[in-house]
């Protein structure tokens, strides 16, 4: 390829490049602005009676310090490592 051709095809390239990163760019600020807002894929019980995002009730799951000593020690039993029901053990009777 001579160099008139090298510098045609960089430009026209450039010229896509641009055009894609603008056209994508409109086209997601459009279908953001169209399209209905997000929140109706969200189940019914993040709403209140209003219909509005019930924001300040969160899910959440705090663990103490200790707790999974007091978990192991009132369930001891079923984390015996001699335990005979376990399927693991199978391996290392054959």
């Amino acid at each position: 390829m001579t160099a008139p051709e090298l510098t045609l095809f960089c430009l026209v390239s450039f010229l896509f490049l641009c055009v894609g990163v603008v056209g994508g760019w409109g086209l997601k600020s459009y279908l953001d602005n169209m399209l209905p807002s997000r929140l109706g894929v969200l189940h019914q019980e993040f709403f209140d009676e209003d219909g509005n995002v019930i924001a300040d009730e969160v899910v959440s799951l705090r663990l103490e310090s200790g707790f999974l000593e007091e978990f192991q020690e009132e369930y001891r039993g079923l984390f015996d490592e001699d335990d005979d029901d376990d399927d693991d053990d199978d391996d290392d009777e054959k």
